[in-house]
């Protein structure tokens, strides 16, 4: 029973240091994320780290990496051909 509480304190914890040191949450959503590890220790705990690790592959997938920018759209270079 010792063992078992020991570690659900670590697996909180860790989770816990890895939620403050993410910097992609703002103040009220780490709270509340926070909340949800301590109130719910096994199950908040393997949820907000999931989350994390998503938002850490989200980020990585979409960082600008020089080149052309896909997001870039080039009309063709002004007018839209029309008369004056």
């Amino acid at each position: 029973m010792v063992f078992l509480f020991a570690i659900l304190l670590i697996i909180n914890l860790i989770v816990t240091y890895k939620l403050l040191k993410d910097e992609y949450y703002e103040k009220k959503q780490k709270i509340i994320q926070l909340f949800i590890i301590w109130l719910l220790p096994i199950l908040g705990a393997i949820v907000v780290y999931l989350f994390l690790n998503k938002e850490k592959e989200n980020n990585k997938k979409n960082q600008y990496s020089g080149g052309i920018d896909p997001g870039y759209y080039d009309s063709g270079g002004g007018s839209s051909g029309g008369g004056d």
